[in-house]
This record gives C-alpha cells, structure tokens and sequence, in this order.
C-alpha cells in the first residue's frame, strides 16, 4: 500500500525527524527541513513560543508562517511571553495535524516565527516525516 493510499490512517505515520531553531532576542525564529528530490515531507505537528529576557514582561503578538517552500499554507497570530523568570517558555501554541500536511515534491519545509519584541526570544520546533 503506498502512502497516498494510507493518507488518513493517523495509525500509519511516524515521525522521523524534528527540526528546531531559537531566533535571536527581537530576531525571527526560522527552522527548515530541506527538500529531497523525488520525495514529500509532512508535517505532523509544530510548537512554537516566546520567552521574554527581562523582568518586566508584556505579552506580545507573534506570527507563524509555515511554508511550502516559499509559498506561506498556514499561518496565524497568537500571543506568547513568558511572564515571570519562572516561566521560561511562554504559552505556547502546540499543535497535532490529525492528518499530516504535505509539502510539495522535493521542495523545503519552512516554520517561521516573526514580530518578536526586542527583548523576546523565539522559538520554532516542528516535526514529521518524509515519504519513501
């Protein structure tokens, strides 16, 4: 059975890599998972989130773009900062794909966090698998 048969069948996928990345305070966090020829990539699921660096901390609006190679499929805003030092992740934004999304053939997956204040660090992790 091939995996475009599968397609649906959650039971059926497993992910085999995770792609990470902590931008720079007020910087963009941004993590890829290159392309292979002849094959797809599927996300399975992505966090993302904020840490703010100093005491005083005011939850900001992000933005996560995830992307077919250039091409943005999803994105969406939410609010994450840390606020105090003891939450050192901020709220993040968790999310499982009941079904995985497909990237196009050989092209590179892309999570990206942008508008972090400058005294906020981002961070992107995703995770999936590529078709055989």
């Amino acid at each position: 059975m091939t995996l475009s048969q599968q397609q649906g069948s959650l039971s059926n996928f497993v992910s085999t890599w995770t792609e990470t990345n902590t931008g720079s305070a007020g910087g963009t966090a941004t993590a890829t998972h290159s392309g292979e020829t002849g094959v797809s990539h599927y996300l399975c699921g992505l966090i993302v989130s904020c840490k703010e660096t100093t005491a005083s901390s005011t939850p900001i609006t992000v933005t996560c773009n995830v992307k077919d190679d250039s091409t943005a499929i999803i994105s969406f805003g939410f609010t994450s900062a840390s606020t105090d030092d003891y939450d050192t992740n901020g709220n993040p934004a968790a999310i499982n794909f009941t079904n995985p999304i497909k990237i196009t053939v050989g092209e590179d997956l892309t999570v990206e966090l942008t508008g972090a204040a400058m005294t906020t660090t981002s961070s992107v992790s995703f995770w999936g698998f590529t078709d055989l």
